[in-house]
């Protein structure tokens, strides 16, 4: 039978079929035989080859089961010669399903194999198992035949072929003999290659080379994916180490081998992990090692445990080398959830935390590879249209050229623009590479290609290739240009070729091309960009500074897309151009003004893009680009949307860094919460490792991370661990950062927000090990000193940083230990070095010095914030005089000499740092730094001698005299001072004599003579065996033998002689001294004697020197030589001359050190301020906790209970019952900046944005306090002004939480109330925004400071609420525009409230101290938001409250204006009429009433309807069931009415009542709500801490009722709003302990009546419908006049209430009193309050006539009148596209169909919104035009929220939240990114009424997003991924997936479900205020389905049964086609629109 299939070939001549004869090389056609003579050969042989696929393939299918495995294996033969002979009929075997017959009989082969039973029978067995190997690896050439062609592979993956062949071959791992040929087979399938060394790879008994896949190349890696499934399967163990190391060889061969692996469709990163590391719920161990394994596996079960350490490593290894390359999303997500253990003390799992490191950091790295297309004899091709403009076009294109050995490659074609449609062979521009990388460029009209031969692209890196040919340049030339890596190689004039409109953009070769027999290596392209524009030269630097990952058309906002190091390597360029600049403007240098505009453009196009608006970009992205299916409508925004097509053997790699899939599924709070948890050095290391490697070249993860200052995080986590910081940890650090370990010349600051954030906090590592510590403080000199960057690190690093002044403050405030001071000096200097500017360095430590060398007689500053210690003065003096020693240091060369005298007045510096009692240590080091001025400066004594200085020195030299103050005096007198670098011309040796200092030297001498003589210890310390006056004497005596004419000076021996006489009047008899005294006094006789010989000497100085002789050898002493005066310690005693001034001197300089002092305190106090609270915000912080830490997180304690309070977020009419977790509760506003000075540090913008940099030094942004440096006598005063400063510091604490620009207006102390809650808190008014921050408050003077620490006197706490003194936190703010609307409110029944209405659907409460301060802030409010003037605000705002909903239509939400008494006619009018309903009407009159949720002591009253809680079956029809609503509730029986009576009677008060309780207190509310939180917690406040007793909660709804009716006495409460919107605060949803009856019964939900069957959702809904009756409707005015109208007082209706309870009863402003006060205001809290009244006459009745359902004139209804609605014509115009969801413009009545991927703006259409999932962009346009690109958001679905808000969903399953601003800078500014999804979200539904936003996606969920607080609420499951979404008027929530339609609550519980007969293709709710009725709109293909929803049934429980119901199926027009469908449904009041796939809409109306 085989070989009647081949017979027509060998009758054409065609013998041998040999499989690998190619296609050309067959024989010729025989001259005569059968046949078409007119067929060529070649067409003849196809069709025969054609004619024996079709039989082989038919064959294939029908005996699959039947053939024996010999005829298979040659049937499967022949498919496989027929198919490499001819590829297109690979084609012919799919359409035949030869497919289905392939695996079919594989199949049967793999089923038709047994297991061996016994090992023994191994050898005889093997003959057998030939001929089913030989079948299946047959079945495999086959299959690789038909995976070469692109039909072939689309057609096995679609049919989920690699699943199916896997499952079948798993089987036959487990069988030796078959397992190791199989793998073989399986290897070469994957290599494509049969080759026998692969085939037989795992079975060869020789070790293979040490290099065996030298040269494969991977081409269906999915087959490793099957190996690797057959690993746990293999018998034999050295299989699975053969196995592992195969694939890690094949990993280790290549890039593209390496890459094609761990492409995220592999995946081979699942199973690994799987294997490596097993869940709970898998099978930790592989199958164990049989005795048919390796000869090693015999020995015994040690040996076992050897191999199994032998393939570990082998995987680990394998998984670190996927992981560096590529990660899929699943896959990082089973990484990252095993990388902590789970339980309840969630621990780390070291190993895989290790994998995990070791594939995050790829810091060293670069950018990593792309996603990539690989040419090798192929390419890929598209068509473009005008892609060439007038002035020439750009071709952009990231390269990589493999490393190759082949000398026979040659010149291979790049990119290729041809007309289209093709003619011949022709082309118009064509680049080609060479074979050594040199480019070619040639047009159709050169004569041959141009070689740009200095354009060589280097292989083995990826390259950026810019091109551009001008069309013509400035000369009028064409030319085109090469640049590479950004920079220009090469430009050489080309001729312009003539291009049509349309061409073909071909990258690589065609078919037509690929004739040629050499074989080129392959080259790889990345993001490829044609623009139809030359682009400038400067600009070719932006692509590459991008990188190869970014895919977007350089639009504007370029600058969010550089990471830390491409943003620093751009300021730097910016910067070394600017230094050029400024250099080459000295030098003359032409182009100056070129360069500067280059730098501009590049600064403009990163704030707006490249290229202007209408510029066609065409370009290709591996990864999106070659889709067979268009994601986008039509071609819209700037450029074409083409897809691209792949041929020959072109392939595409997708590649997903690791850093990219961590995003998705959690960012960088993953890398923190791994920090947290460490609890290991280890542990540590490789946490900053995996955060580290996360953010490095992420842009996403980087701007989150600094959302949330989470390197502010990370710091407040390290020093919770400082035990654990190792030298690795800090090297990590240092390498984030810029510090590069392989070159270090090349250290630059990357990172300037972490550096600061992590490396200036000097405290955190202060705490660590000391060779951290020491590694710490080196690394600042490798930025200064080592980096050729220098310049850059220090102008815009650490000058912005001010890091001396950090520094010197953390030698103040920082626990050093001593031996680690020095290093910290070094560091400063170091710095100080390269860094020695006035600003930044000489003032800071000048500052620091003056304050800190001499001690404080005060106590010094002792911080109360983190850093908590008393400094020690003696050891702030020691540092202090190390950091001179520095300064001094500095100062001996001369150009830092030159810069210092130059930035201060030394004179009086000098006299600073000198002090008034100086030890010898700081004269010294003050006599050195003279020194060193005297010699540049030859005016400098004179300077000093006007500040008085020469005076000051001989006053206070002679005290600390000593060895080191005597060199320095010498030194300053001879001009000694060593300078280095550079030294100052001299003109004489004395030109740097300093004669000044002689008198103090003199001076000095005397004192210590009269010391000496007086027996006294000298006061400096000499040398051992030395002494101070003796050395003194002998330094002058050689200072006149060296220098005599020093002594000349007529001024000096008039102060020698001076100081001899006074000394000599002072000491004693010769006889009674000292012998040291006398020799002194011989010393000082011998230097008289050479004085008076010296003959320069004038006479009358040498007759006084004769005289002093004389009195030297005068035997009598002087008259008071017996009785000393006084000891002398100063020069006062021998020179009077000056002391006044002096102590002058003296005075004006302790008064400039005071100054300074006071000014440093001021600023040091400031910064420990701010940086307590900043770490206390920090610490307080949990967004980053959010995204692992709820039920969707990736570590999750499992035993956390999650407890649920009522969202504040109010719905329609101020309905409160959406849930809302409390572990996820988190200030709702976070600020972004830090304390004030550092602001701009901590924001990113700043730091890794080009725009606005500045190259100036003035670019610091600290600004120092002025210090006194002018020399002028008003900066020494101490009485200089400072209250502006003063004034400045009230408000400081507040400043830094006010938006950029704002200024305070107002401050007010309030008191935020929430419940029983009194917040005391600060409200500021700004210009632009209101702030709330809480835990704050001013003062009397006006300070801000904590509440707790307030004085009672200051807080007007409201009595009767539980105040909360919270933590201080983040302010909230708003601008005006939030502000929805204000109300005056009471407090108990005082006029000091204003409740603010918020556009968020939130309220605030606020209590001011008095009337006055809350009508003012009320009028700034209104003047704000209104922008009149106060006095014209109050009729001009408006005042928009939550008062009202349908007031101007049905389904309007809280628009009505005012709650005045004209809005509320307006509501009664609305309400006769039916416009509203009875809940929406009672709500407005509540509001108007002054009643809020937010005071729990004023909460809306709603009435108990219904008296019937026991017949199973509730009859609304009945007026027995319900409640009489004329009677108040304590006069419902005769009983209570008489007693009412009585008790009015009995009372001889002024004011009788006939109630002592209420119908609405705290404790009503609280009773009725105590199973949800927060009013849990007020419940038990109120209770004293405890629940009540079982018996009196609130656990029946009948019993309440009756105790409320009749049974007990006091209890008249009325209802809660809650009884007919929340059925969950009926539920014990937080499994409280509410006690246990008496009869043992534990209580928990509230038992319901019968007719609830249990459920308190149809409790909720009956009770509504109950309220809603005719009955209700037509005695609910008579209940409104009880409680709000004329009869609220009346004693006829039974209606008074105990006094205290009515507004106006009682003045509390006239008590005056205090505890009267107290008393009187507690017992209005307990009594409760009635509602202000707000109707004087007789309420009046509600038209009852027609559909009672439906308002006044409105004949019909959907829900009533369904049956009667008819489908209308086409509406409006007809779109091009499928509608997608139709648009309600309430501007022009109209319904707008909207396209895929475009919304409408809601409120202004003329605005909309596109996005495209090919080029990953949205598009903001006004008026038809872009104005705002958003690049790289891979948006799938989008819907707005309101008129600002946009929620958007995406392909890496994040949701986003977007705000539109509208401005000069309009455009979309993301809000925040919230996950929870684990799959592409489908769709997005959002409710502006209810806050929230639901989505469904991929995963099968469905997801409840909270948008006020942009975070995960909770979610719903389906069992296939969910398509469509809506929520219902109500908040219930609609689902569809493919097999279900769900239904559920706001909060998540499921109602009903049905199964759709057809897949839903959109739904819709009927939204209405009120219905009975609920309508859900389905459609399916072209039909209509009306459902509704209800409880008729009964479970086995007794649980009610919620079940879809059918209304109607209503059958749609035909469309245009048949495959026409509904897409789209809107329910229009009482009309329903749908759109159609056509792109029309259609209306379904009723009968006129």
């Amino acid at each position: 039978m085989f070989r009647n299939l081949l017979s027509p070939l060998r009758s054409a001549g065609f013998e041998n079929l040999n499989p690998l004869t190619p296609r050309s090389g067959g024989s010729a056609l025989p001259a005569s035989g059968s046949g078409s003579p007119e067929l060529e050969p070649e067409d003849f042989a196809h069709d025969v080859r054609v004619d024996i696929m079709r039989r082989s393939a038919e064959e294939l299918k029908e005996g699959s089961g039947t053939l024996d495995l010999m005829g298979l294996t040659e049937l499967l033969e022949i498919i496989r010669r027929v198919m490499f002979e001819d590829h297109s009929t690979v084609t012919i075997f799919l359409e035949l399903d030869g497919l289905l017959g392939l695996l079919s009989a594989l199949q049967v082969v793999c089923a038709g194999v047994q297991p061996t039973s016994s090992p023994t029978r191994r050898t005889a067995s093997l003959p057998d198992r030939r001929a089913p190997l030989a079948a299946v690896r047959s079945a495999l050439q086959v299959l690789n035949c038909m995976l070469r062609e692109r039909e072939g592979r689309s057609g096995f993956e679609a049919s989920l072929g690699w699943q199916t062949l896997t499952s079948m071959l798993l089987p036959l791992a487990s069988i030796p003999g078959i397992s190791a040929p199989l793998l073989g087979a399986l290897l070469s399938l994957s290599l494509s290659d049969f080759e026998p060394s692969y085939l037989n790879f795992f079975t060869a008994s020789a070790p293979p080379s040490s290099n065996p896949f030298a040269g494969a190349v991977v081409h269906n890696p999915r087959a490793m994916s099957t190996m690797l499934a057959l690993l746990p399967n293999l018998s034999a163990f050295s299989e699975r180490v053969a196995l592992a190391s195969a694939l890690l060889q094949l990993a280790q061969s290549g890039p593209f081998n390496l890459a094609s692996m761990a492409q995220p469709e592999i995946d081979l990163l699942g199973p690994l992990t799987q294997l490596l590391f097993p869940g709970p719920d898998e099978d930790p161990s592989l199958p164990s090692p049989t005795l048919t394994g390796s000869p090693s596996s015999l020995t015994s079960t040690k040996s076992s445990y050897k191999l199994e350490d032998t393939l570990r490593p082998l995987l680990l290894k394998l998984t670190k080398l996927l992981l560096r390359s590529s990660c899929s999303v699943p896959s990082a997500r089973m990484l990252f959830e095993r990388a902590v253990k789970p339980g309840t003390e969630q621990s780390i799992n070291t190993e895989v935390l290790g994998v995990l490191a070791d594939g995050c950091d790829t810091m060293g790295d670069g950018f990593g590879w792309p996603a990539f297309l690989s040419l090798g004899e192929g390419g890929a091709q598209t068509v473009v249209d005008r892609a060439v403009g007038s002035a020439g076009f750009t071709f952009l294109s990231w390269i990589y050229l493999p490393r190759t050995t082949s000398a026979t490659e040659g010149t291979r074609a790049l990119m290729t623009l041809s007309p289209n449609p093709p003619v011949s062979s022709r082309f118009s521009i064509r680049v080609s590479i060479r074979a050594d990388g040199s480019i070619t460029y040639e047009t159709s009209s050169s004569k041959g290609s141009v070689r740009f031969s200095k354009s060589r692209i280097r292989r083995g890196e990826w390259v950026q290739l810019g091109l551009a040919h001008w069309k013509a340049d400035a000369k009028g030339e064409a030319k085109c240009n090469v640049f590479l890596n950004g920079h220009l190689t090469e430009s050489l004039a080309t001729p312009w070729p003539r291009l049509p409109s349309t061409l073909q953009f071909q990258l690589g070769t065609s078919d037509a091309d690929s004739t040629s027999t050499s074989q080129s290596a392959p080259v790889y392209v990345g993001p490829t960009h044609l623009l139809s524009y030359p682009l400038a030269n400067e600009m070719f630097l932006l692509p590459r500074i991008l990188g190869p990952h970014y895919t977007g058309q350089f639009q504007a906002g370029l600058v969010r897309f550089l990471t830390y190091a491409a943003a620093t390597g751009l300021n730097a360029h910016l910067a070394a151009d600017g230094q050029n600049k400024e250099e080459g403007g000295k030098a003359g240098t032409k182009g100056k003004g070129k360069e500067k505009d280059a730098n501009t453009a590049i600064v403009k196009a990163l704030r707006d893009g490249l290229h202007s608006e209408g510029t066609i970009v065409h370009v290709m992205v591996p990864s999106r680009s070659f889709s067979e299916d268009s994601p986008d409508g039509p071609e819209r925004s700037s450029g074409s949307r083409e897809n691209w097509t792949l041929h020959g053997n072109g392939q595409v790699v997708n590649l997903l860094p690791l850093r990219a899939a961590v995003y998705a599924i959690g960012g960088s709070s993953l890398g923190l919460r791994l920090i947290q948890l460490a609890g290991t050095e280890t542990e540590l290391l490789d946490a900053m490792r995996t955060l580290l490697g996360i953010l490095a070249d992420s842009w996403r993860n980087s701007e989150e991370m600094e959302a949330y200052n989470g390197y502010d995080v990370v710091a407040s986590l390290l020093r919770r661990k400082t035990s654990l910081i190792s030298e690795a940890v800090l090297n990590v650090i240092l390498t984030f950062v810029g510090v590069d370990r392989q070159s270090m010349d090349r250290c630059i600051i990357v990172n300037s927000v972490a550096y600061r954030t992590l490396l200036l906090d000097f405290d955190l590592w202060a705490r660590a090990a000391l060779p951290v510590q020491r590694l710490f403080l080196s690394h600042f000199s490798l930025f200064v000193t080592t980096s050729i960057h220098r310049r850059f690190n220090i102008k815009h690093r650490f000058a912005k940083f001010g890091i001396i002044r950090l520094f010197l403050h953390s030698l103040r405030f920082t626990a050093y230990q001593d031996e680690i001071i020095p290093n910290v000096i070094d560091a400063i200097r170091s710095i100080s070095l390269y860094h020695f500017s006035s600003e930044h360095t000489i003032k800071p430590l000048v500052s620091y010095l003056a304050t800190n060398l001499h001690p404080e007689s005060e106590s010094v500053i002792s911080p109360i914030s983190i850093i908590s210690m008393q400094l020690d003065n003696s050891k702030s003096c020691g540092k202090a005089i190390m950091v001179f020693d520095m300064l001094l240091s500095l100062l001996h060369m001369f150009d830092y000499l030159v810069k210092f005298n130059a930035s201060l007045p030394v004179s009086r510096v000098a006299l600073l740092l000198l002090g008034a009692e100086p030890s010898p240590d700081i004269a010294s080091r003050v006599l050195t730094m003279l020194s060193l001025i005297n010699t540049i400066s030859p005016s400098f004594p004179r300077k000093f001698e006007l500040a008085n200085g020469w005076l000051v020195l001989r006053q206070s030299l002679p005290p600390c005299w000593n060895a080191s103050v005597q060199k320095a005096a010498f030194d300053l007198l001879l001009g000694r001072a060593e300078l280095t670098l550079k030294q100052p011309q001299e003109s004489s040796g004395e030109s740097h004599y300093c004669l000044s200092i002689m008198p103090a030297i003199l001076a000095s001498f005397f004192v210590s003579i009269e010391r000496s003589a007086a027996g006294l210890a000298p006061l400096g310390e000499m040398p051992a065996g030395e002494d101070m006056a003796e050395s003194l004497a002998d330094a002058l005596l050689e200072l006149l033998d060296s220098h005599p004419q020093l002594f000349r000076s007529k001024s000096v021996i008039m102060l020698f002689t001076q100081f001899a006489h006074n000394t000599l009047a002072t000491i004693p008899p010769a006889q009674e001294q000292h012998p040291l005294s006398r020799s002194l006094i011989d010393k000082l006789t011998h230097i008289t004697v050479m004085l008076s010989l010296d003959e320069r000497i004038a006479t009358a100085q040498r007759q006084e020197l004769t005289r002093l002789l004389q009195a030297l050898h005068s035997p009598a002493p002087h008259s008071a030589a017996s009785t000393p005066q006084s000891t002398p310690k100063t020069a006062k005693s021998i020179d009077t001359h000056g002391l006044g001034t002096v102590q002058q001197s003296f005075t004006r300089t302790a008064a400039w050190r005071a100054n300074l002092r006071r000014i440093d305190k001021d600023r040091v106090r400031k910064q420990l301020q701010d940086e307590r609270e900043w770490r206390e915000q920090i610490d307080q912080q949990t967004t980053w906790r959010m995204v692992t830490d709820f039920d969707r997180g990736l570590w999750i304690t499992q035993d956390v209970v999650r407890t649920w309070k009522i969202d504040e977020t109010e719905g329609p009419f101020r309905t409160r019952k959406k849930l809302e977790g409390m572990e996820q509760q988190q200030p709702t506003a976070q600020t972004k900046n830090g304390p004030t000075d550092t602001s701009a540090l901590r924001t990113s913008a700043s730091d890794r944005r080009i725009i606005a940099m500045d190259l100036d030094d003035s670019a610091s942004i600290h600004r120092p306090e002025p210090p006194p440096w002018a020399d002028t006598d008003s900066n020494l005063s101490p009485d200089h002004n400072l209250d502006d400063d003063l004034v400045d510091d009230k408000h400081r604490r507040v400043r830094r939480y006010l938006v950029a620009g704002d200024i305070i207006q107002a401050v007010n102390n309030v008191y935020r109330i929430v419940g029983i809650d009194s917040s005391p808190g600060l409200l500021i008014l700004g210009k632009s925004h209101l702030y709330l921050l809480e835990g704050l408050v001013e003062s009397k003077d006006g300070e801000i400071i904590d509440a707790r620490d307030a004085p009672k006197d200051l807080l007007s706490i409201p009595s009767g609420t539980v105040v909360e003194f919270k933590k201080h936190r983040p302010a909230d703010k708003w601008t005006y525009e939030d502000i929805a609307g204000l109300s005056k409110r009471t407090c108990l029944f005082r006029d000091v409230a204003l409740e603010l209405y918020l556009r968020d659907n939130r309220s605030l409460l606020l209590v001011f101290e008095t009337s006055g301060a809350r009508q003012s802030a009320f009028m700034r409010l209104a003047a704000s938001r209104s922008g009149k003037a106060p006095a014209e605000a109050t009729s001009a705002f408006p005042l928009r409250t939550p008062l009202a909903s349908a007031v101007t239509a049905v389904g309007a939400r809280f628009s009505m204006i005012g709650a005045g008494r004209a809005e509320l006619d307006t509501a009664t009018r609305k309400w006769q009429a039916r416009e509203l309903s009875n809940f929406a009407y009672l709500a407005i009159i509540n509001q108007a009433a002054g009643r809020t949720p937010n005071d729990i002591t004023q909460y809306p009253v709603y009435p108990w309807i219904l008296q019937d809680y026991d017949s199973a079956n509730l009859d609304l029809k009945s007026s027995e069931t319900y409640r009489d609503l004329t009677s108040p509730m304590g006069a419902l029986t005769p009983d209570r009415r008489s007693a009412a009576v009585e008790r009015y009677d009995a009372q001889m008060e002024e004011q009788p009542f006939h109630y002592g309780t209420h119908f609405s207190s705290s404790m009503i509310v609280c009773h009725f709500l105590l199973r949800l939180q927060p009013f849990t917690r007020m419940f038990q406040e109120l209770q004293g801490g405890n629940f009540d007793l079982a018996e009196r909660l609130f656990r029946d709804v009948g019993k309440a009722w009756a105790s409320a009716a009749h049974e007990s006495r006091g209890d008249v409460r009325e209802l809660i709003p809650e009884f007919f919107t929340c059925p969950e605060f009926l539920q014990n949803v937080n499994n409280l302990d509410l006690g246990t009856l008496h009869t043992g019964e534990k209580v928990g939900d509230v038992t319901l009546p019968v007719w609830a069957m249990k459920d308190p959702l149809l409790f909720i809904s009956l009770h509504r419908q109950a309220l809603e009756c005719d009955h209700v409707s037509k005695c609910l005015p008579r209940w409104i006049d009880l409680i709000f109208g004329c009869k609220q007082k009346n004693v006829a209706a039974l209606n008074v209430y105990h006094p205290l309870t009515y507004e106006g009863a009682i003045d509390l402003e006239a008590i005056t009193d205090s505890w009267e006060r107290e008393a009187t205001v507690g017992a209005i809290h307990n009594f409760g309050q009635t509602p202000r009244q707000v109707f004087r006459h007789a309420h009046p009745d509600r038209y009852l006539d027609g559909k009672t359902t439906l308002p006044l004139g409105t004949p019909y209804g959907i829900p009533e009148d369904f049956e009667a609605l008819k489908q209308g014509n086409a509406i409006g115009k007809k779109i091009g596209h499928g509608v997608d969801i139709l648009y309600i413009d309430t501007i022009a009545e109209r319904i707008l169909p909207c396209p895929a991927q475009k919304r409408f703006v809601p409120q202004t259409p003329h605005e909309h919104v596109e996005w495209s999932e090919l080029t990953h962009s949205v598009s903001f346009y006004v008026d038809r035009k872009v104005v705002h690109i958003e690049e790289e958001t891979p948006i799938t679905v989008a819907e707005f929220y309101d008129s600002r808000i946009l929620v958007t969903g995406s392909d890496d399953s994040n949701v986003s939240i977007w705000r539109i601003v509208r401005g000069e800078q309009s455009g979309l500014r993301l809000v925040g990114s919230m996950r929870g999804h684990h799959g592409r979200v489908n769709c997005i539904a959002t409710s502006r009424s209810w806050a929230m936003a639901v989505t469904g996606a991929a995963d099968g969920l469905v997801i409840l997003w909270d948008v006020n607080r942009v975070r995960y609420v909770r979610s719903m499951a389906h069992e296939t991924p969910v398509e469509h979404v809506a929520i219902g008027p109500n908040g219930d929530i609609a689902s569809s997936s493919r097999t279900a339609v769900s239904l559920h609550t706001i909060n998540g519980q499921h109602i009903a479900s049905f199964r759709p007969m057809e897949p839903i293709t959109c739904l819709s709710f009927h939204e209405r205020e009120y219905t009975p009725i609920p309508v859900l709109a389905t459609a399916c293909v072209d039909e209509i389905k009306l459902w509704t929803w209800n409880a008729t049934t009964a479970d086995e429980q007794g649980r009610a049964v919620w079940k879809f119901s059918p209304l109607r199926t209503m059958k749609c027009k035909k469309g245009a086609s048949p495959s026409t469908s509904v897409t789209a449904l809107e329910f229009v009041g009482e009309a329903l629109y749908h759109g159609d796939s056509d792109g029309n809409v259609y209306s379904w109306v009723f009968p006129d």
